[in-house]
């Protein structure tokens, strides 16, 4: 028998301290227990490419070598 393990509850690391001390504040605020980062999810990355446009990006892509 397999159990999976939710996604969620594997420990993330951090991407400024390296630590895998990541906590999830709420539903889209994580925080490193470490090094006190903080990143919304709910909010866009700035230089961030929004995903329908990757989407659409890789469907022409595609097309093109077909």
């Amino acid at each position: 028998m397999i159990i999976q393990i939710p996604e969620h509850s594997h420990p993330m690391e951090c991407p400024q301290c390296g630590k895998r001390a990541i906590v999830q504040e709420g539903s889209s605020i994580y925080t490193c227990l470490n090094c006190s980062f903080r990143r919304d999810v709910s909010e866009p990355v700035a230089g961030q490419l929004p995903t329908w446009l990757l989407l659409v990006t890789g469907i022409f892509v595609v097309l093109i070598l077909l």
